[in-house]
């Protein structure tokens, strides 16, 4: 991967359960910054553990589906007891109550879907396959 590897090193320590519950409960002006942040923080943290967009883009519809309630009871939401563990505190962060709300699931789902698009995008940029405005032809 290109850049500054500095960024990388400040995302795998960010605390995302945090900015998650902060991000799902606070006020619509501060929302989208925290929860991006989280959200390319996350991707970086999945993608560490071997973790790829398709299962994640998944787990989006799953929860728009059934609910983030009833994800949070999945006996694996994610492949592995490490992507399992970490998503489960992802998802107790942005979901403390058990009570049905279509608003939180689909600011969830969204979320999970920009996590989604960073690993592809990472995952694209380490392959050499997307070429972005910077690259050289």
């Amino acid at each position: 991967m290109t850049g500054d590897r500095r960024f990388d090193s400040r995302l795998r320590t960010l605390d995302v359960a945090a900015a998650l519950a902060a991000g799902m409960s606070g006020s619509p002006d501060d929302r989208d910054t925290v929860l991006a942040e989280a959200a390319v923080a996350a991707a970086v943290q999945l993608g560490d553990i071997g973790v790829g967009p398709n299962p994640v883009a998944f787990l989006a519809g799953c929860v728009r589906t059934m609910g983030l309630p009833a994800v949070r009871r999945l006996p694996e939401p994610l492949i592995g007891a490490r992507a399992t563990a970490t998503i489960r505190a992802w998802m107790t962060a942005a979901c403390s109550a058990e009570e049905p709300d279509v608003a939180r699931d689909e600011r969830f789902a969204r979320w999970l879907e920009m996590v989604a698009a960073v690993l592809r995008s990472r995952r694209a940029l380490v392959r050499g396959a997307a070429p972005t405005p910077w690259s050289s032809s």
